[in-house]
């Protein structure tokens, strides 16, 4: 997006503003960086921070701590999306073949 300013008071107006914003983003980050988070647990440790944080994740095996598990996943979703590609060239290349099949019966059969 490229703005278009007509004259100088219209730039310097759109600087102030964006530098209001900046300012008002900076101080609620410097608030938010000093209130103590109201969180049931503890974030001290590890495994509250990763409870925390895999709310927010979808629960999926490819995010598993078990590598055999992530692996088997992700060859899960290559041989899916292998077998639908597949599926449709082998549709197209079945049709080709038909149509250069019925051509060459056709004419064929039309020959005396």
């Amino acid at each position: 997006m490229t703005l278009q300013f007509k004259n100088m008071v219209e730039l310097t107006e759109y600087l102030s503003t964006l530098e209001q914003r900046v300012n008002m983003l900076e101080a609620e980050n410097r608030e938010l960086r000093t209130t103590p988070l109201a969180r049931p647990e503890s974030i001290t440790d590890r495994k509250a921070i990763a409870k925390y944080n895999s709310q927010d994740l979808p629960n999926t095996s490819l995010l598993s701590p078990n590598f055999l598990k992530r692996a088997f996943t992700v060859w899960g979703h290559w041989f899916t999306a292998q077998l639908v590609v597949s599926t449709i060239f082998l549709i197209l290349y079945m049709c080709f073949l038909l149509m250069i099949f019925g051509t060459l019966a056709g004419s064929i059969q039309s020959s005396p």
